[in-house]
């Protein structure tokens, strides 16, 4: 078999339960993970005979995915802000949205040594790249998960951002985070997914990613938003920055917020689909 009816074999039995162009992609991260190839080198090989061992390398994550698992939950990993991060199911995926986050802090405030907290860390995707991208910066990651925790030392260790502090806190929690000290930025990805939109959501993510990192109750969608305002409201310095990543449904009642709890210069960001999913404001006291 080449490595081109291989690629079609594949792309053909994903498409039993994935859309074709998500199909293609995975056909291609599995190839690329294999191989250690590129895309482009891959398609030269077009016409080759592919190896034993490749073969059994990307049928070994196929029959997982074939039941729903994410690929990068097979593969062990992701990539993000250029760095490949360790996932699993004790944390959310990394999006390209998230990225687009982390760019803003990143402009915001590259060649300044300033202090970082990101509460709801995950894998710990934005923390590491904050300060991978401001080596100066001081970063806390905080954390309900312990498993969390754990895979977001894993990533900083990896990828050589040691300096981060990482603490388990539960944001929802006022007794939990009050001893936090004072910070340049606060940003966050909280949960903003509400039940209601389940039904919209595919198998791959309500099957393996954890809800808690996902779903927010119809009756309170802004529950994270106020509970973390109302912690910025004590925990940024004057003139210090807060940052989410935000529902697009709900991006300009999260502006609106802000606003009210007496954040200046308060933006609504719309991400590279044109949605509205960056919601950031500059706090004065």
């Amino acid at each position: 078999m080449t490595y081109k009816e291989f690629h079609h074999k594949t792309h053909n039995e994903l498409s039993a339960i994935y859309e074709t162009t998500e199909a293609e992609n995975i056909t291609w991260m599995l190839m690329e993970d294999a191989t250690s190839y590129s895309r482009s080198k891959l398609r030269a090989l077009d016409r080759e005979e592919i190896p034993e061992t490749f073969v059994f390398r990307v049928y070994k994550y196929l029959h997982s995915l074939l039941k729903h698992q994410p690929v990068q939950y097979a593969l062990g990993y992701t990539v993000f802000y250029k760095q490949k991060f360790s996932v699993n199911p004790s944390v959310l995926i990394p999006r390209r949205e998230t990225e687009e986050l982390v760019y803003r802090i990143i402009k915001e405030c590259r060649g300044r040594k300033v202090s970082i907290l990101d509460i709801g860390t995950g894998s710990g995707c934005i923390a590491v790249s904050l300060q991978l991208e401001i080596p100066d910066a001081e970063i806390t990651a905080i954390d309900i998960s312990a498993a969390a925790i754990e895979t977001a030392k894993k990533n900083a260790s990896d990828l050589k951002a040691d300096k981060i502090c990482f603490e388990k806190i539960d944001i929802l929690q006022e007794s939990d985070w009050s001893n936090l000290g004072q910070y340049d930025v606060l940003v966050s990805n909280p949960p903003y997914i509400t039940e209601a939109e389940k039904a919209d959501m595919l198998n791959n993510v309500l099957l393996h990613e954890p809800h808690e990192a996902l779903f927010v109750s119809n009756g309170d969608p802004l529950q994270f938003y106020k509970a973390i305002t109302k912690c910025a409201l004590t925990h940024l310095k004057p003139g210090g920055n807060l940052f989410f990543e935000c529902n697009e449904s709900y991006a300009f009642e999260t502006e609106k917020l802000l606003k009210k709890s007496g954040f200046n210069s308060v933006e609504v960001l719309n991400d590279l689909q044109g949605k509205p999913r960056i919601v950031s404001g500059k706090f004065s006291s």
